[in-house]
């Protein structure tokens, strides 16, 4: 259950949400990661989602109002952002790491855009790569229970 099922807030709105609480609390999605240990497992508790078979449910028009964000999707919205600010298109290199703040905050200055823009494409490749990095994965909407298992308790550490 997203925080706000009716929310009409961007991936990237939700990915900043940590800096903007009023944003996180008006998301329609609820991120998650596969099973199979590519993602990072959010907070304390876990529930398991069915989501390859929700896709197929969704596909085949069995459930409504629901949609799977894959990590592919996120980045290219995201990306498709930073273009927007930017006004030309940002190539975000595969080995800029957000870990690496000096090689983030050259990478946007070498970009030769205003002060406000800079900031703001600034935020935007963080977003990006802290969503490349974490592989994350966003549903919109609510999720039927019978896609649903749990919650427990996060079998992996954050």
């Amino acid at each position: 259950m997203p925080a706000d099922p009716a929310g009409k807030i961007t991936p990237l709105e939700h990915v900043l949400g940590g800096a903007n609480p009023k944003a996180k609390e008006a998301s329609q999605f609820t991120s998650f990661a596969p099973k199979d240990g590519t993602g990072k497992v959010y907070g304390a508790q876990e529930v398991s989602i069915d989501y390859q078979r929700l896709q197929a449910d969704i596909a085949a028009g069995k459930v409504h109002g629901v949609e799977i964000w894959r990590p592919e999707q996120i980045q290219r919205s995201i990306n498709d952002e930073i273009n927007k600010v930017a006004g030309k298109d940002v190539e975000v290199p595969t080995t800029l790491r957000p870990s690496d703040s000096d090689a983030v905050t050259k990478f946007v200055n070498d970009l030769g855009l205003s002060k406000g823009k800079t900031s703001k494409v600034h935020r935007r490749v963080m977003a990006l790569l802290n969503t490349r990095r974490d592989g994350e994965w966003l549903i919109s909407g609510v999720v039927p229970k019978e896609y649903v298992d749990g919650p427990y308790p996060t079998t992996r550490t954050p």
